[in-house]
């Protein structure tokens, strides 16, 4: 009986480090870098965002106005759709 518990000790120690092992592996594995991968296909031409226009405190103010135009019933959908991470509402509807 001895021998059978000293056995199984030794299986789950095995089993145990050799699952660390290989689940450490598949992890260091997943973070490296393979420099095959073309970039992505869609890439912007112009910045989304320039410090340089000109036009940025028109921009500002036409936000600001449009905020301030928001009913009672725009802002609770606002904060209907704010009130979780993106995709909730959309495992919500499917």
């Amino acid at each position: 009986m001895a021998l059978t518990h000293q056995y199984m000790r030794i299986k789950t120690h095995f089993v145990f480090i050799l699952g660390t092992w290989l689940t450490g592996s598949i992890l260091l594995f997943g973070q490296l870098k393979e420099p095959s991968y073309a970039p992505f296909m869609f890439q912007m031409e112009t910045a989304a965002f320039s410090a340089e226009n000109a036009n940025l405190e028109l921009e500002a103010e036409a936000i600001l106005k449009s905020q301030q135009q928001l009913n009672d019933s725009l802002l609770q959908e606002v904060r209907y759709w704010n009130a979780a991470y993106p995709s909730y509402r959309w495992h919500q509807i499917w």
